[in-house]
């Protein structure tokens, strides 16, 4: 990756001033949609093989409900991530032609990291539809009395829906995170001239405490970003989701708002403590 900083033409200081602009605005845009993204997709997960485990319809139905509406169609990860994601390797090879910061092949892996995540998060998706589908047509061919043969091979490959289904959420939610701490520790790496030479490795990055604090703050800013996506998307957008009785609206009004609190306590220390170091 860091080839493209050899071929970056040199720029005046005016298009670097715009190319930091753009870069923020990048980031204006990643970050939250990126946030929203990995909390809603471990949440989704994690509330998918309780209610799997525990034959809770409410809590499958919230956690298909979740990643359909992160990953409502193509476009919104295209335009919210991957875009301003590739964008993003080209502005910081622009910015850091003279210099050994590693922030250009940080974004480029980060970026191949979060194209695998959200083609399996996809894959997720459409085998989690896949699996009700064949678990109500499980249930049709037992109310019939010579659906046998039908219904044990229904049933085997309804088993193997399910593996399969569980294994592209966690490979996903796995490069989702990847993808994460890469693409955070590139715009450490890039904001603070400091680490241009100090943080000259992958290993480099668990160990300096700049980094360490700005992914801290991305993942306070994950959870803030998902419970107000909980809140809008299933309550207050158009009247909520349709089909949310009492009980579930309690448990997802609760469920976002300490996603939220929790997020609004965290961000300020460590942004604070950010500051110190």
């Amino acid at each position: 990756m860091d080839i493209l900083k050899h071929l970056a033409i040199p720029q005046s200081v005016e298009h670097f001033h715009v190319l930091i602009l753009i870069g923020g605005l990048i980031s204006i845009v990643v970050y939250p949609y990126l946030g929203f993204l990995l909390g809603s997709s471990v949440l989704s997960y994690f509330y998918n093989r309780k209610g799997t485990r525990e034959r809770n319809r409410q809590l499958t139905t919230f956690a298909n409900d979740l990643i359909d509406i992160v990953l409502f169609n193509k476009s919104v990860p295209t335009f919210l991530a991957l875009i301003p994601g590739f964008s993003s390797i080209f502005i910081y090879a622009q910015l850091l032609q003279s210099t050994d910061a590693i922030s250009v092949g940080l974004a480029g892996y980060g970026f191949i990291f979060l194209l695998i995540a959200i083609i399996s998060l996809y894959a997720y998706k459409y085998t989690f539809r896949l699996r009700g589908v064949l678990h109500e047509y499980e249930g049709l061919l037992e109310s019939r009395k010579h659906g046998a043969v039908g219904l044990e091979e229904i049933h085997d490959y309804s088993k193997e829906t399910i593996k399969s289904h569980f294994a592209f959420g966690r490979a996903g939610i796995v490069f989702l995170v990847a993808a994460s701490f890469l693409i955070v520790s590139s715009m450490a790496v890039t904001a603070n001239p400091s680490n241009w030479n100090d943080v000259s490795t992958v290993f480099a990055l668990f160990i300096s405490p700049d980094v360490l604090i700005r992914v801290l703050q991305f993942t306070a800013l994950a959870a803030g970003a998902t419970g107000v996506g909980i809140l809008y998307f299933f309550l207050a957008s158009q009247g909520g989701r349709e089909g949310l009785n009492g009980d579930q609206r309690l448990f997802v009004r609760r469920l976002a708002t300490r996603l939220i609190i929790g997020s609004l306590l965290s961000l300020p220390v460590l942004v604070v403590l950010g500051i110190v170091v």
